[in-house]
């Protein structure tokens, strides 16, 4: 029974250990923004600018301007991975709105799996001492 626990030990601890070969991938973020009246009634012909956050300056600096189609929709596609901070107006028949949108280049933080192991271990070996009594 010994010789099996440390067997599964072992082999929890090198769990994940493996080499491949290297993969890129890329990626494109499309932004859709749509906007309608409080009446249900899609906001078309909308004028819509969108800024993006200037790291030196601080200020926001017009990206693009358009206008939104039949359906109250503008869609256009961010540069590189999108990363940054963006700010969108949108304006029509008396009505304007803005709003914000921050997207991170950082991967989230996330529970390393072999940390967990370890925690668990001291628990299970405790439980299998109380039950071999």
């Amino acid at each position: 029974m010994r010789r099996a626990l440390i067997l599964v030990l072992l082999l929890l601890l090198t769990a994940g250990m493996a080499e491949a070969h290297r993969m890129f991938v890329g990626h494109r973020m499309t932004l859709e923004i749509f906007a309608i009246y409080d009446d249900g009634e899609p906001a078309r012909n909308a004028d819509i600018a969108i800024y993006r956050l200037n790291a030196t300056t601080q200020d926001y600096d017009l990206y693009e301007a358009g206008v939104t189609d039949s359906q109250g929709i503008y869609m256009m596609t961010l540069p590189g991975k999108g990363t940054g901070q963006w700010r969108y107006a949108i304006s029509g028949h008396g009505h304007a709105e803005e709003g914000f949108i921050g997207i991170s280049s950082e991967r989230p933080s996330s529970p390393d799996g072999k940390l967990l192991t370890l925690a668990i271990l001291p628990l299970a070996l405790i439980a299998w001492r109380v039950k071999k009594r």
